[in-house]
């Protein structure tokens, strides 16, 4: 069976406080419930959340879509996409299995 795994960079700089996180808590959210409306994702889509600020953090492991839960995502000080995406290569390295 294929899966697709599906990343999200969530920026949880200072920049992002009160209304901003919420939209973002809200789109993702929607998103999730859209997926799990498709019966064809249920079974191939799987989601990993990386939050960064002054650093990055893998919030949420490659879960499938049917159990992921957002958790509450924490504002700090910084932005540092940069460290974000070196930890999107590095977690795509490991959860991605490349087939023939």
């Amino acid at each position: 069976m294929r899966r697709l795994p599906v990343y999200l960079l969530i920026d949880c700089s200072e920049s992002m406080a009160g209304a901003a996180i919420e939209d973002v808590n809200k789109a993702v959210q929607g998103m999730v419930r859209d997926l799990r409306a498709m019966p064809q994702t249920l079974d191939t889509v799987a989601m990993s959340v990386i939050a960064f600020s002054s650093d990055a953090r893998l919030v949420v492991p490659m879960t499938p879509i049917d159990i992921f839960q957002l958790p509450a995502l924490t504002i700090r000080p910084g932005t540092s996409l940069g460290r974000a995406l070196d930890l999107l290569a590095a977690c795509a390295s490991t959860d991605v299995v490349r087939t023939t």
